[in-house]
């Protein structure tokens, strides 16, 4: 089974691309309209992600 998200580490920021409908359906329901994004990406500070990652987990989906 393939991760609902991609996450990736890049020092100032981390990447969290959504790559299931379930995981867009997901950030349209939790992020701002107005989040940074970086190709398919969201660029978010490192400070962010921890709450970010809990709320998939929550909700059943999957990050790798």
């Amino acid at each position: 089974m393939s991760a609902d998200f991609h996450v990736t580490d890049v020092g100032s920021l981390v990447m969290v691309e959504p790559v299931t409908d379930d995981a867009r359906a997901w950030c349209a329901r939790h992020l701002p309209d107005d989040a940074p994004m970086w190709g398919n990406s969201y660029a978010v500070e490192p400070r962010f992600v921890e709450d970010i990652l809990v709320g998939i987990h929550e909700e059943g989906l999957s990050y790798a």
